[in-house]
């Protein structure tokens, strides 16, 4: 893991982030196309040739969730992930697919003095897995003194972390369920696996659209595709519960177990639908329900809910349904509905605020994982008068991002020019009092 404190020098460090790699041969599938991989090379090639450069790859380096696997175990329950021989199989795929990506890598480590840290993302998790991340290593020529890995690095007053774990659909606080020997899982995981990795050869840049609950929602109300019934129940859970009901099942998956209640509601799902409060996803659901299929799949994902679950489901506060239902009566709406589900703000740069906070020798806080790059925000740390600055990594993948107040129709989402190409990289040079930070969207800006 990454030291709490390195020992500070003047290595130039370069931050990138959300990478994607998928298989390479699945074409459907795969996010970082030829001139992602191009770019790639050619970053990698030069700022090897500077020598004594750190290169921090700050989450989500590889799409492990979209890199299908001929056969893959069951899951003993929901928001559980991989094993560590499956993990290890995905990386495997995305290696063979991407012989050059990792070349570049091992030419980068050959040169003396170089070094690379892995901040691990919520599509990249399973390089938690020991086996997972000794096979990269030993791909890449890796040693314990190049290479280093963790959730987060602080190095000379610069702060990075991916994210994920601020965000509502893709937290996942504790990698490794060891009672159940996988990995934790989340919300945006199951939409990739269970709904973008079936419907990408119809839709292929829909997964690149963010935030991708959207999506999903827009898929269900107003599409023709085929949406299951066990994916609708578990998107109407997420809609309804939204933050609360994430955390029951983190501790449920963490412990191995499912805390009961003396709760008497029947499960009657019938009521549940009944009382949506969006009214477009109430109507679809009741239709879809006279599916034999549909029901059966919606029926069975609610009943296998606890009665802790199925009370907060019922019991939840209405209020982000409110909000969605105000989304769809006002889409056109040029202000924010609420300060809620649909915020113009974001839970990230919030977070920075209390690292900040906490960290008062942070002057530069640096994420990734919402594709969008942001140069130098100035921000206030929380509870205090004291700035700093927010960065954002961005990606390398094309990536459109839904306006806040816009539920859009997937076909809307295929159109390739809403999509901007991105290679954005940070540049950290000095430390502390002669710290200098720049972010650019194309990587061959970082060394004018």
């Amino acid at each position: 893991m990454l030291p709490l404190r390195a020992i500070v020098n003047q290595k130039p460090r370069f931050i990138i982030s959300d990478l994607h790699l998928g298989d390479g041969r699945q074409e459907g599938l795969e996010d970082f196309d030829h001139h992602a991989a191009e770019n790639f090379v050619n970053f990698f090639r030069e700022v090897a040739a500077l020598g004594g450069v750190k290169v921090i790859l700050n989450g989500d380096f590889i799409d492990f969730p979209q890199i299908q696997l001929n056969e893959k175990s069951a899951s003993p329950q929901r928001f559980l992930g991989t094993t560590e021989a499956e993990s290890t199989a995905r990386l495997q795929h995305a290696m063979a697919g991407h012989p050059d990506e990792f070349h570049a890598l091992e030419e980068f480590l050959a040169r003396e003095g170089n070094e690379l840290l892995l901040i691990t993302g919520n599509h990249d998790v399973d390089l938690c897995w020991d086996q997972t991340l000794r096979t990269l290593m030993q791909r890449i020529g890796a040693t314990e003194e190049n290479f280093k890995t963790g959730i987060a690095y602080r190095e000379g007053g610069v702060y990075v972390t991916h994210g994920h774990q601020y965000s509502d659909d893709n937290q996942i606080d504790v990698p490794i369920n060891f009672t159940f020997n996988r990995l934790n899982s989340c919300w945006g995981t199951l939409f990739v696996e269970h709904f973008f990795n079936r419907i990408e050869a119809q839709y292929p840049l829909l997964d690149n659209a963010r935030p991708m609950w959207k999506a999903a929602l827009s898929a269900l109300l107003y599409e023709d595709l085929l949406v299951t019934g066990q994916f609708a129940a578990e998107l109407l859970m997420f809609v309804k519960n939204f933050r609360v009901p994430l955390r029951d099942y983190a501790i449920s998956a963490l412990l191995g177990w499912q805390p009961k209640t003396r709760s008497l509601r029947e499960k009657n799902v019938e009521n549940l639908v009944a009382g949506v409060q969006i009214d477009a996803l109430r109507e679809k659901l009741q239709a879809l329900r006279h599916q034999p299929e549909f029901r059966q799949g919606f029926d069975a994902t609610l009943q296998d809910l606890d009665n802790t679950q199925w009370d907060r489901l019922l019991s939840g506060v209405d209020s982000h349904e409110q909000d969605v239902q105000d989304l769809l009566l006002n889409g056109e709406s040029s202000h924010p509905q609420s300060r809620s589900f649909f915020s113009s703000t974001d839970n990230y740069q919030q977070a920075a605020r209390c690292i900040a906070r906490y960290q008062p020798a942070i002057r530069v806080v640096v994420m990734g994982h919402t594709h969008v790059g942001i140069d130098a925000k100035l921000l206030q740390a929380e509870g205090s008068g004291r700035t700093f600055l927010y960065f954002n990594s961005g990606t390398w993948v094309p990536s459109y991002t839904i306006p806040w107040w816009k539920l859009p129709r997937l076909d809307d989402l295929t159109d390739s020019d809403l999509y901007t190409p991105n290679s954005g990289v940070i540049r950290c040079t000095g430390a502390d009092d002669t710290l200098e930070v720049k972010y650019v969207s194309r990587w061959q800006d970082v060394l004018a």
